[in-house]
């Protein structure tokens, strides 16, 4: 165990006496304090930044952006330095290949292609390019999401109705006609007074967009063609000058005025489809809303300016006021010493505006409507009664989902790496619990590596969730199947569910029953593994060099057993249904089908179980191996037994939450290995001349394409918690 360190809030008494005996005795009483009081502060100032990260100058360096942006803006997001991560991209093996295929197959090089695209916009984009959405931006997206999940209602309702029409007249054409109709928008116009008090409150959100041009008549010329762009529009808007961080911006308000003139002029489709006191107050509505653009130059940023109002400018010239100075974006401090390339902050309250819990659950209510307004599709009260529980077990699901403020940062460090901070947490994985099975993706030759705590509860509500909306879909089948046919394609449709309804259902509902009560009886922690080191059996047609030679992926599935009595109950109710199944299909002539009987063997206290038909060596065995302790899913007997002896040794680790590891140096070595096999043993392994001829010719391409890949080391993708928080990291690791 690690010894426990103290908190360095202790360690100020400690430097104030050791100071206070380091003084020099002649000094006088009062210079004596006034230079311990000194020194203290500066150890107080040293201990409380190194508590608290980095200071905002710091942050700046990072993501200079963030020294613009007001601390209480809604979002950012940047891309840093482009130019300077594309220019590493191409120093990537890789991307040599890359080139040199498409010069060899096409006759062009795409980096000169690219080049002469972006050459006369380089100078414009090639620093640092930004978008900044200031207070707003929150309750704008919220409204936004409101109209689409409506939208929803009324576009399943729609087809809810054209299917039901369709399904009664015989004709289901019409359904399809409906998908494309604007069903969804003359519903969502007819809610125009439900939303008028929120659109009378909405303004644009405002949105800063920024690029840095260092160069100083570079970034002229961009004001410049963005100046002939304003004044295109000049003539319908009125002129405005304000100051934002320290710069004068200038650009064009435009009113809703002139569209709410033309409304006036002829509103009686308004007035009848609203009413005369409504239309109006979609008119003065219309009328208040205003839009500001304007452009300025701030430090080297060219910056444009879209908004409701002049007030609304998301920048500040005060360090201390910005966003850099704010410890929602403390994630970037362990970034301080390494390249940034890009960077996203979203504020909690818009992750939290974008965090919809009912989306289905809108959809269910427009299908139930829909069915009700339909007559001859008879009583389908059962299907309404489904649907009505969508919203119980949407909220059930949901509730597992945390929305934190978001953070995002692309870095590169001996590879690239993109991070993300907090966001929606979803409580399908346990992020904090500490992994027992990290150490079997540690093998020589393991190719892919994968390990994960699950939350229990989080598998139960989504279950539930699934297993209502297959039942929704069922009861819809079952209540068509129920009508009277209107033409031979329905009476054909009935038959067919009817035999589906006796003949499969009962077995199929076992069968996932089975596999779900095998879940359970799981415990938290599932790992899959897949090596390279499996030995090729010898068959008929393999050629024997293959066999001694030759090396063959190994799968396993592997996790810790919680209730070995759920695990042989599952069993038997697979083995039942499908045996069941397997005798139905017989009985309607799908041929002679049978259940094998599958075989076992015990080493100390684990059994395998395998079917000796599948069983061509113990390195290609699919089969089951369980104890009391463990469960293993595997392809490879061998490979199975070697990893359950390993995690029953192995403790705790250092890794928690979800883990996966391609490593990318065991599959080059192994396709380099695989490739001089064929081309050693062509003969035997390709028999055809004409394709054995043109792999051959293939064949320095294809290494060159391997040893390009050799620059990789790995790809990772770990998700965790952190300091009490979501941390998902995204990895591509270079030797």
């Amino acid at each position: 165990m690690k010894p426990s360190r103290l908190p360095r809030v202790l360690l100020f008494p400690a430097a104030l006496v050791a100071l206070t005996q380091c003084q020099e005795k002649e000094q006088p009483a009062a210079a004596k304090g006034s230079e311990v009081i000194e020194d203290v502060a500066k150890v107080v100032a040293e201990v409380v930044e190194s508590e608290s990260g980095l200071g905002a100058e710091e942050r700046a360096a990072v993501v200079p952006v963030a020294a613009l942006a007001r601390g209480d803006v809604d979002a950012v997001a940047s891309l840093i330095d482009p130019k300077g991560a594309v220019d590493r991209l191409g120093e990537l093996k890789m991307w040599d290949f890359i080139r040199s295929v498409a010069m060899e197959e096409e006759g062009t090089d795409p980096e000169e292609a690219i080049s002469e695209v972006a050459a006369p916009i380089l100078p414009f984009v090639s620093e640092d390019l930004s978008v900044i959405y200031g207070k707003g931006a929150s309750e704008f997206f919220d409204l936004y999401l409101q109209i689409g999940k409506r939208m929803n209602y009324y576009q399943f309702r729609s087809l809810s109705q054209a299917f039901a029409q369709g399904i009664v007249s015989g004709d289901l054409s019409t359904s399809m006609e409906a998908m494309g109709g604007g069903a969804p928008f003359e519903g969502i116009i007819g809610e125009v007074e439900k939303f008028l008090p929120q659109l009378q409150q909405l303004r644009v959100p405002p949105i800063v967009f920024a690029s840095k041009i260092s160069d100083e008549s570079a970034r002229q010329q961009a004001m410049d063609q963005i100046g002939s762009l304003f004044s295109m529009a000049a003539p319908q808007g009125e002129a405005v000058s304000f100051a934002s961080a320290g710069s004068d911006f200038n650009g064009f308000k435009f009113s809703g005025e002139p569209i709410a003139q033309q409304i006036e002029a002829n509103p009686e489709d308004l007035i009848a489809r609203f009413g005369p006191e409504t239309t109006q107050r979609l008119i003065d509505t219309i009328r208040e809303k205003t839009v500001v653009v304007a452009n300025a130059v701030v430090g080297d940023y060219v910056m444009v300016y879209v908004g409701g109002d002049t007030e609304s400018c998301p920048l500040t010239g005060s360090l201390e006021e910005s966003l850099a100075a704010n410890d929602r974006i403390a994630f970037i401090d362990g970034y301080k010493d390494l390249p940034v390339h890009g960077f996203l902050y979203g504020a909690k309250e818009l992750i939290e505006a974008t965090f919809q819990t009912d989306s289905f659950t809108q959809i269910a209510a427009g299908v139930v409507d829909g069915l009700r307004e339909v007559e001859g599709f008879g009583d389908p009260r059962e299907l309404i009664s489904l649907l009505g529980l969508v919203e119980e077990k949407e909220k059930a699901l949901y509730s597992f989902y945390k929305p934190e403020t978001v953070g995002g940062v692309i870095s590169v460090d001996h590879g690239v790496s993109f991070d993300l901070f907090g966001g929606y947490e979803s409580g399908a994985l346990r992020n904090d619990a500490p992994h027992h099975l990290e150490s079997l993706g540690e093998g020589e030759n393991t190719l892919l590596f994968a390990d994960a705590v699950v939350s229990p509860e989080y598998q139960k509500a989504l279950s539930e969730y699934i297993d209502l909306l297959v039942t929704i879909t069922y009861s819809a089948a079952e209540h068509v199947a129920g009508l009277t046919p209107a033409n031979d394609k329905m009476a054909q449709y009935q038959q067919m569910f009817t035999m589906f309804d006796e003949s499969f259902r009962n077995d199929l509902l076992k069968l996932w029953n089975g596999i779900m009560l095998a879940d359970q009886g799981l415990g938290d922690e599932r790992a899959f593994v897949v090596d390279v080191s499996g030995a090729v059996p010898s068959l008929p047609g393999v050629p024997p060099a293959v066999v001694e030679n030759g090396r063959m992926p190994r799968m396993t599935y592997l996790a810790p057993v919680s209730d070995r009595s759920k695990l042989a109950d599952s069993w038997k109710e697979i083995d039942t249904s499908v045996r069941s199944l397997l005798a139905t299909a017989r009985d309607l002539g799908a041929g002679d089908l049978n259940m094998l009987v599958p075989t076992n063997s015990e080493k100390n206290d684990l059994v395998t179980w395998y079917f000796d038909a599948a069983a061509f060596s113990d390195d290609l065995k699919p089969s089951v191996t369980v104890s009391d302790q463990w469960f293993a899913a595997s392809t490879s007997r061998t490979h199975a037994l070697d990893l359950i002896g390993k995690a029953a040794a192995a403790g705790e680790g250092e890794r928690t939450g979800a883990w996966l590891k391609l490593d990318t140096d065991v599959l080059a070595a192994y396709l380099s290995d695989l490739v001089t096999l064929v081309d050693e043993q062509g003969e035997d392994i390709i028999p055809d001349p004409g394709a054995l001829e043109e792999f051959r010719a293939r064949l320095p391409m294809i290494r060159d394409g391997i040893k390009a890949f050799e620059e990789l080391d790995a790809i990772t993708i770990h998700e965790r918690e952190e300091n009490g928080r979501r941390r998902a990291t995204f990895r591509i690791t270079t030797d």
